[in-house]
């Protein structure tokens, strides 16, 4: 979407985003209220997805495109008080 990355999946949660590090509402039938998400370009080939609730950090999620922009990898990390802190790593490769 031009300078915005748009995010949703199949439960319903959406929200579009600008690498401006500017926290916009996240929206869907399951998201509790006071969800937010925020971008912030860290590099040409690295973006960083800052997650909060009522103001309180709940999720990073790092994406970083290959330098043959072939691969992308999003690596989440739960920010819970109880939650691991080993990264969920997804790996998308262009075909």
């Amino acid at each position: 979407m031009g300078d915005r990355l748009k995010m949703m999946d199949a439960t319903g949660v959406t929200f579009t985003l600008a690498p401006d590090d500017k926290p916009v509402e996240v929206t869907g039938p399951a998201v509790i209220s006071g969800t937010m998400a925020a971008l912030k370009q860290t590099s040409p080939d690295k973006m960083e997805l800052a997650e909060s609730r009522q103001g309180v950090p709940t999720g990073r999620i790092t994406i970083t495109l290959s330098a043959d922009e072939k691969v992308l990898t999003m690596s989440a990390i739960n920010l819970a008080p109880n939650a691991s802190r080993d990264p969920s790593v997804t790996v998308f490769e262009k075909q």
